[in-house]
């Protein structure tokens, strides 16, 4: 059984060991656009770049694995990014309830449209989404591969 919370992310959240070697890992960056050398530096930096946007953490039975958040909020609406760094936790079927109950944080602060972009290769996030109920909206060409552009407008 999995207890699955995301909470309001600090800085602690981001300059960890585990995150540093989770935005270092091939496998859980190749589906990000953001690519390599990630340090404790570069992570102070983007945690006060983006402390006005909506940082959130992942726990699975009080085990950080990963981190999310609302960007570029404006006008009711904001970007939605993930990453889901414990790959032994991957393919459990986890994912879903991290992306709802994220939505739940962004709703209660007032946020009421979430885009995000995903790799049209990226299969098992393209059916995630999909199954969370964002709506295809459009494509473009990122570098050799297809990003799929969705929204949703929560309830």
């Amino acid at each position: 059984m999995f207890n699955v919370k995301v909470k309001i992310a600090n800085i602690f959240h981001f300059i960890s060991n585990k995150n540093i070697y989770w935005m270092n890992d091939g496998d859980v960056v190749k589906n990000l656009t953001f690519k390599g050398n990630f340090n404790r530096f570069k992570a102070i930096q983007y945690y006060f770049k983006n402390r006005h946007n909506i940082l959130l953490a992942i726990y699975v039975n009080k085990t950080h694995v990963g981190n999310c958040g609302f960007y570029n909020i404006s006008n009711n609406c904001s970007e939605f990014r993930i990453v889901f760094g414990e790959k032994k936790l991957w393919g459990k079927g986890l994912s879903k309830f991290m992306v709802k109950e994220s939505l739940d944080i962004a709703k209660t602060n007032g946020i009421s449209n979430v885009y995000l972009e995903v790799f049209e290769d990226n299969i098992p996030a393209v059916k995630l989404y999909e199954s969370c109920g964002f709506n295809f909206i459009g494509s473009y060409i990122i570098g050799d591969r297809i990003s799929k552009k969705y929204i949703l407008s929560i309830q």
